[in-house]
């Protein structure tokens, strides 16, 4: 018998979150806590663009999120996002940095990414 192979799905970026429970979070929950009250992506990065006005460590991650945003534009997702079902959407199991630049590339950059 052979294991199952993982599906290889397309998913709105929209209906993706990152899972609260991660302990490896990117940015700290209270900075991202309008997933909880049902912001959308893009409204969130729109708070942590304004956030990172007063703090360099988040103008850091932002940057760094641009570079891999550039990367994904130009040479794709390498390694797939992994997300698990939760309620109407999926959590992100692994794959945030991923996501996040997705994010960036559709609500900012205004590129879709296949």
């Amino acid at each position: 018998m052979t294991a199952a192979q993982p599906s290889l799905d397309l998913l709105r970026v929209d209906d993706i979150r990152p899972d609260p429970n991660q302990p490896r979070h990117l940015f700290p929950t209270a900075l991202t806590e309008g997933f909880v009250a049902g912001e959308r992506p893009a409204q969130v990065l729109t708070t942590l663009r304004s956030e990172s006005e007063k703090e360099t460590w988040l103008q850091a991650i932002l940057s760094e999120l641009g570079h891999l945003a550039d990367s994904v534009a130009k040479d794709g997702l390498m390694e797939p996002i992994r997300v698990v079902p939760h309620g109407e959407g999926y959590l992100i199991e692994e794959g945030e940095r991923r996501w996040w630049a997705h994010v960036i590339l559709l609500h900012e950059r205004h590129l879709a990414i296949f």
